[in-house]
């Protein structure tokens, strides 16, 4: 069966001269964030800022198998941010310039709109704040598809953004209040916008 699906893949390499999507985090297989990511300028991996995750298999809107983030206002460890993000250190797929968007299922129980921030580290500066991609998205209540645009990106600094040497990619809330925000992922993947 696993060869079916290698030739499955290369022939649609063949035939459309590109694969069509990746998983940058495959929930449905399983597929768990990093514990521990980038927080110094040493580049030392540190889990005082990671939410609290687990893999859930709940029904909710018609997929079975969901990465439950609960963002906190943490302790005072991890003041003044708290456990706020969860992503990916040296990511399996580091070239991503062949793919147009970054795109998740999220579902957001809360009564009101989350706002996250999708933030990515290119490796030749992956502590450098002017360097790095930033973007915000607003997730409303319930289930929401959610995309990323990277195309033709640019870092903080309003330059070109190298999509083709990714140090890290994290999701994360900013300016956590008393009561922790829970919110659902589901396969985020690169891929082409239809």
């Amino acid at each position: 069966m696993k060869r079916f699906f290698v030739l499955f893949g290369i022939l649609n390499l063949l035939i459309f001269g590109e694969v069509k999507k990746v998983y940058l985090l495959n929930i449905s297989k399983g597929e768990k964030p990093d514990l521990k990511l980038v927080e110094k300028e040493d580049l030392s991996l540190l889990d005082m800022y990671i939410a609290d995750f687990s893999i859930v298999n709940e029904k909710i809107e018609n997929r079975d198998k969901w990465l439950k983030v609960i963002f906190s206002k943490g302790t005072e460890k991890n003041k003044p941010y708290g456990k706020c993000k969860f992503g990916v250190n040296k990511p399996k797929i580091n070239d991503w310039s062949n793919y147009e968007i970054i795109k998740f299922e999220v579902y957001n129980p809360q009564n009101n709109p989350v706002k996250i921030d999708f933030i990515v580290r290119e490796k030749k500066h992956p502590f450098s704040y002017g360097e790095r991609f930033d973007t915000s998205l607003i997730i409303p209540p319930g289930k929401s598809i959610q995309k990323v645009y990277i195309q033709g990106a640019t870092n903080n600094n309003r330059e070109s953004f190298d999509l083709k040497n990714i140090y890290e990619w994290f999701i994360g809330v900013h300016n956590l209040g008393d009561t922790p925000i829970t919110l659902y992922f589901g396969d985020i993947e690169l891929t082409f916008d239809e």
